[in-house]
């Protein structure tokens, strides 16, 4: 059985860009490829949840202000938390260890587009776990995307904060 949640089909008879089929053989082939969509979904999101840990661990070190980069810096914590559920749910399914890569972030000199860009990052990465979650019927694994989900919002309204206070600096000092 599968934990996922593959034959919700809509009108167009296709979920995930996985084609609803009818007959017995077409059925494990819908379903090796929702499984492998699933996992390399999972691998993307590992993938960025690492690069994200290591963007703001940068970030948080640039940032003049004790409490604001503390704010990132927690935010890099949450990053490395969601990288370990992810982890978790992969293991789960493939009973493998992940192994990821992860490309160096690259910081700019104006933090306040720094904060922009972070601002817009999260609320992708909100509706990219919002469309993952909806494909798992385990509770559990639900769950932990609603937790991720929930911690990107709030990164995404901490950015917004510190954009505001930034930009206003960088306009007071112009």
């Amino acid at each position: 059985m599968y934990p996922y949640n593959i034959w919700q089909a809509g009108q167009n008879g296709k979920q995930n860009d996985v084609e609803v089929m009818a007959n017995e053989n077409a059925v494990e082939n819908i379903n090796n490829r929702a499984d492998q969509k699933i996992i390399d979904m999972l691998l993307m999101a590992m993938k960025n949840e690492n690069k994200d840990k290591n963007y703001y661990e940068q970030l948080s070190k640039k940032i003049r202000d004790r409490e604001d980069s503390n704010i990132v810096y927690q935010i890099a914590l949450d990053e490395q938390k969601h990288y370990k559920y992810l982890a978790q749910i992969y293991k789960r399914l493939t009973k493998q260890t992940p192994s990821v890569q992860f490309e160096q972030a690259k910081l700019g000199d104006n933090l306040a587009d720094e904060f922009a860009i972070s601002i817009f990052d999260e609320l992708g990465a909100v509706e990219f776990y919002r469309r993952l979650m909806f494909l798992f019927l385990d509770l559990q694994i639900r769950d932990m995307f609603y937790e991720i989900i929930t911690d990107e919002q709030a990164h995404a309204t901490k950015f917004n904060y510190l954009y505001s206070k930034y930009a206003v600096k960088e306009n007071e000092n112009n």
